[in-house]
């Protein structure tokens, strides 16, 4: 019997919570058994660099268009030259011309991926959205949701039979953040004082990441700990706004902007509180991958989030949109040090019994070779 040739569709290939989970899929599953591609409607990126198999072939179609039609056909044409089995769509962006060019090419199983919301979808803006998947789940042959939060909702507002969308979690590669640095050394290197409190964000620069309430919350933690200092890692269509936000509260020089950065594991490790104040999340990985490190993680209660931090035991949760919330639970971590080493330890454990990268990548090859 030969291998099981599966096709990735997705947008584009940059860097992003999503694409980082399909290259450790990629990188990890039995290439004995699994032979696997990459199909990106717009084009590839940064994620393809950690790529490791030499065998996995990416194709680009450099869509501009939002409504670009005639995609599916030439999606569909590729399909059958490249005698795919399974195709595998991955978000809101690939679901109708990945899904309908499929079926077209009646390639025998369809699996769609979300793996979060829009931030549109938060607003509750995008009725077409909502009809256009209940539509085409219905052509695929199993949905995959990151965390059950989003199961229960995919499931409530289109009305997919619960049976067919099945819950994998993202799993942290801990070989990657097991690593020993100079926690000085490091700190110096990006503008650091020894003694600086230092409290991290990282997440693209976008609405839902909400990266303005974390900014306001810095003003409350400044009152009690005058040595913070505020990291945010990644990149967006904000930045400039943040900045300004950022001068126009008075943090302007407590705020390093550091974009995006290939040295997140040396980064996670310097920060003395790790925090995320997210509108939505789906399985959030870098709050996965702080907790890995052993950083306290004070999160807001949204998406998956409750499904990894257990408040009080394994970090804080808050009710999101609220800087004085979050302002407390972040004040909290940084007066109680015994605590946030014990939640620390705690969240560790959990991370390391229940999110493996392992346990993602079985979860996976199983549900490909159950179509076999």
């Amino acid at each position: 019997m030969g291998k099981i040739s599966i096709m990735h569709v997705v947008h584009g290939f940059g860097l992003g919570g999503m694409e980082n989970g399909l290259v450790n899929l990629i990188n990890g599953v039995d290439s004995n058994i699994f032979d696997f591609s990459i199909c990106c409607l717009s084009k590839s990126g940064e994620s393809a660099k950690r790529i490791k198999r030499n065998d996995v072939q990416i194709f680009e179609f450099h869509k501009k268009d939002r409504h670009e039609y005639f995609l599916c056909m030439k999606l569909s044409r590729l399909f059958q030259q490249e005698r795919v089995q399974i195709v595998h769509t991955h978000n809101w962006g690939t679901l109708f011309d990945g899904v309908v060019g499929a079926k077209i090419a009646r390639v025998p199983i369809i699996i769609h991926g979300e793996h979060g919301l829009w931030y549109e979808d938060i607003l509750q803006v995008k009725k077409r959205r909502l009809l256009t998947q209940k539509l085409i789940f219905n052509f695929t042959s199993q949905i995959v949701t990151v965390c059950e939060d989003l199961k229960r909702t995919l499931t409530k507002l289109t009305g997919i039979k619960e049976e067919k969308v099945i819950c994998i979690p993202n799993g942290v590669e801990f070989q990657r953040f097991d690593v020993e640095i100079d926690r000085d050394s490091k700190r110096r290197e990006i503008g650091l004082q020894k003694n600086d409190i230092v409290v991290g964000i990282i997440g693209s620069l976008d609405p839902i990441k909400d990266h303005k309430t974390f900014l306001s919350a810095g003003v409350e933690i400044i009152k009690e700990f005058p040595k913070a200092r505020f990291l945010i890692i990644g990149d967006g269509l904000l930045k400039k706004e943040l900045l300004a936000l950022s001068e126009k509260i008075g943090l302007s020089k407590r705020v390093l902007f550091l974009g995006q950065r290939d040295d997140i594991p040396e980064l996670l490790k310097i920060m003395d509180v790790f925090v995320s104040s997210s509108l939505r999340e789906g399985m959030s990985n870098t709050i996965l991958e702080a907790m890995s490190v052993g950083r306290p993680v004070v999160a807001t209660k949204v998406g998956g989030t409750p499904e990894i931090v257990e408040d009080g035991k394994t970090g804080f949760l808050v009710c999101p949109a609220n800087p004085e919330e979050l302002a407390e639970g972040i004040i909290k971590v940084l007066k109680n040090p015994q605590q946030s080493k014990d939640m620390s330890r705690a969240g560790q454990e959990r991370v390391r019994e229940k999110f493996s990268l392992d346990k993602m990548i079985i979860a996976y090859e199983n549900l490909y070779k159950g179509f076999r």
